[in-house]
């Protein structure tokens, strides 16, 4: 997750990456950046189609989460 504030400081629609970029430039700003372990999926958004399918699965996967919990049986 990157604070709003953060991100509008980024020039839009201009190619960048994060990790050589954006991280690099913000660490010697004296900006703080955190980072946590997460085992879930990871998925990469660094191109519109893959932004799509992320944006696709997370709707997707929002709904599932909201809808009413089911008793499974094994």
């Amino acid at each position: 997750m990157v604070a709003r504030r953060i991100l509008s400081e980024i020039t839009p629609r201009i190619r960048l990456s994060l990790e050589e970029e954006l991280f690099p430039q913000w660490l010697a700003g004296g900006k703080s950046v955190r980072a946590f372990v997460f085992s879930g999926r990871c998925m990469d958004i660094g191109t519109p189609e893959r932004l799509l399918i992320a944006q696709d699965v997370l709707g997707n996967a929002e709904v599932e989460a909201s809808a009413p919990e089911r008793n499974c049986q094994s």
